[in-house]
This record gives C-alpha cells, structure tokens and sequence, in this order.
C-alpha cells in the first residue's frame, strides 16, 4: 500500500538540474521540471529521521537506526529499507480531489497558432525503416512525424484526463492538456559563493539561479510506499536548492492505468518511463535482450518484441550524499516521458504488473537508486486512434 501526500512549497522551489555553476562569476544555474524523484526521497527521509534524535544520528553516519520501525523503513547507506518512492507528479489540489498532470511523451508533437488559439497534436507513428538508408538504429522501426513543416510548442504537460486518454490509446484534445504559464512561473535569484571552509563570501562570485512559483492549488503528488508505521498524515520539509521550505499533507487521488487485458488482446503495447531511468546499456531497457537479432523484453514466462523507441535527450543524475559529505557520481539518464513500443507479446501479461508495481529493474538493482523512485514505467496501448 502507498501512502500519497501533496506537496507545496511554501514560497519558491529552487529543482536544480544538476548543471555545472556557481563556478565562475556570472554562471546561471537552471531549473529541471518534473524534478528527480531522488528530491522527495531525501526530503522524507530527512523528516522521517529528524523526529527522533537517535535515529537521525544513525542515518547521518549511515548507520541502521537501533529502532525496530524505522530500521525496517530506513535501513543504512549499504541496505536501505522498504521505504522507496513510487511516483512523483505535478497535480492541482482543489478542495479535496486532486488531479495529476504528466511530462508529455515523446511520441506526442504539439503545434501550435497563438493567432488563432488553436493547437494541433500529432503523434509519432512506428514505421519500417526505409531500405535505402541506414539511420543507425538497431531496432526494426523508426517514429514517423506525419506534421505541417514548422516548429513544435513547448511548455505543454499532459493532463490528467489526457494521461488515461493516453494510457487507453484515445485521441487528445486541446482541453486535455496544460501550459506551462498555467501551472508555475520562473523567477530569477540572484546568489553569491561562499567559501565551504570558512563559510565566507568569495569576491566576484555572484550568480543568477531560476526558481519555481507555483499557480494556485498547484504542487506535487508523491507517493511514498513501504514507510505506513511511521509516518503521519502531515509535516514541512526541507526541499530542493536552497533547502526551501514546504508543507505536506495526505491526500487521496486516483490515477488512471492502462487496461492490461485489451493489450494482451492486441499482443502490443508502448512503455512509458514516468520517471528517469538509469539502463545499464544506455538507451536500452533493462531486461531487453538480444536475442536472433531482434531485442526482447523477458519478464519469466512473458516475452515482447521491442521495435522502435523514441528517446528524449539524456539528462545527467548526481546529488549529494550526506553521509560521505560528496557529490553522488553523476550518471546519464533516460528522461521521463520516453517511449518504447513492444510487439508479439506471448506469455502471461500479468507479468506487466512487476514493472509497474517496482519499476524496470535488473535482477540486481541499484537499491539506492531504487528506493528514491527512478526507473517507473506504465504501459500504454500501442496505436493512438
């Protein structure tokens, strides 16, 4: 069972994007929206352990708490506990129904006439790779853009009505997405370098760094599994850059999932990262293998032919350990909101709920990694019509 929590900042949010700044005078630090789940990991886990003085001792030297209920939840630095994060998503918080709201994936393309106030989504479609021409991909299809030639709009997110649109294999419309501007607006601090060992400040070392605001009844949705003895219903957490403030509290939401058995009815479907994901072979998901020379993904008795993929550009994960006082090794990702298409499933597809329930995970995960959230996935229906 998951507990979920909305979570507001109480002021500005500061998601650093793990870019290189503060270096040099004049380096401009940007933000990263939706955040890395690994944010609200320590933020909770931080919380968790301040509210017991012995505890939050043990955690700070890595150590397993002698506390029976939160050694079974927090664990050390070298076995973590059951606590893990199972999903972080924008959402809007009115009265008591929360609605959630998704990066757009990557086989969605938004066009759109700000004249006219009107958008045109289009979707990438697999297609075999023409004969002629080597495009360097391993996989038998490529994404087709069937679109007028101009210059896709950014800044839109998926809505929750659009997400189980989505999920469902159902054409979107303009109300099934958001803006941007809607949801949260920039603002620019300004900062100065301090020297680590003298905490001083260091002469010509001023920076500028972007920070969220968000809209009315905006914040983020984060559930929190395997933490139910000892967590309470609300709380404020230290958050993101700058150790910005915010408020939590337990909230009741539902969110919308695919339909397992009209998939295994069509022996197809897509994989939607819902969060980044960290594959030992790069792009390529874990449990897909080479086999035949095709690739497959193999989940015990189940099998599903990968054909094509559409991968947003990598990010960069680091962090901050605490316990060693360093910056975690910076690591490449998979964004949130790639997409990879699967044909000829055979086997049992209630072996689909694994991923969903624990992520996309070798037979020897990263623990760490796992419990702070990275590598969720939902599956989708694999045409849009």
């Amino acid at each position: 069972m998951s507990l979920q929590f909305f979570v507001k900042p109480y002021d500005i949010f500061m998601p650093r994007g793990n870019s290189h700044f503060g270096v040099n005078s004049g380096d401009f630090g940007q933000i990263r929206m939706l955040p890395a789940p690994s944010i609200f990991a320590g933020a909770f886990r931080s919380f968790l352990a301040s509210r017991k003085p012995d505890v939050l001792k043990a955690i700070m030297v890595g150590q397993r708490p002698e506390e029976a209920e939160y050694a079974k939840v927090l664990g050390s630095l070298a076995e973590p506990g059951t606590f893990r994060i199972t999903r972080v998503s924008l959402c809007e918080k009115k009265a008591e129904q929360v609605r959630s709201i998704f990066p757009l994936p990557s086989d969605i393309v938004v066009f759109e006439d700000k004249e006219k106030d009107e958008i045109d989504i289009r979707y990438l479609v697999p297609q075999n790779k023409p004969a002629l021409i080597d495009l360097g991909s391993r996989l038998p299809k490529v994404p087709l853009l069937k679109a007028p030639s101009r210059k896709p709009a950014g800044g839109f997110w998926l809505a929750e009505s659009g997400y189980g649109k989505y999920l469902a294999g159902q054409m979107l419309e303009k109300a099934d997405l958001k803006k941007e501007s809607e949801l949260w607006g920039k603002e620019m601090r300004v900062g100065i370098g301090l020297n680590s060992s003298t905490r001083t400040v260091e002469e010509s070392m001023l920076y500028t760094a972007e920070a969220v605001s968000f809209k009315d009844d905006m914040g983020f949705l984060v559930e929190v599994a395997g933490a139910e003895e000892v967590f309470c219903d609300c709380g404020d957490l230290s958050l993101g850059g700058d150790q910005r403030a915010a408020h939590f509290s337990s909230v009741t939401a539902v969110v919308p999932v695919a339909d397992l058995q009209k998939i295994a009815a069509e022996k197809r479907f897509k994989l939607l990262l819902t969060s980044p994901a960290i594959f030992a072979d790069g792009w390529l998901p874990e449990n897909v293998l080479l086999e035949n020379g095709g690739f497959y993904l193999k989940l015990n008795d189940f099998k599903a032919k990968l054909v094509c993929a559409s991968i947003k550009g990598y990010e960069t994960l680091s962090g901050w350990n605490m316990v060693k006082k360093t910056p975690k090794t910076a690591m490449k990702t998979v964004p949130a909101g790639s997409v990879y298409w699967f044909e000829d499933i055979t086997g049992d597809i209630n072996n689909l709920k694994t991923i969903i329930e624990t992520g996309l995970w070798a037979s020897s995960p990263d623990k760490q990694r796992l419990a702070e959230g990275y590598n969720r996935v939902e599956v989708a229906a694999y045409e849009i019509k």
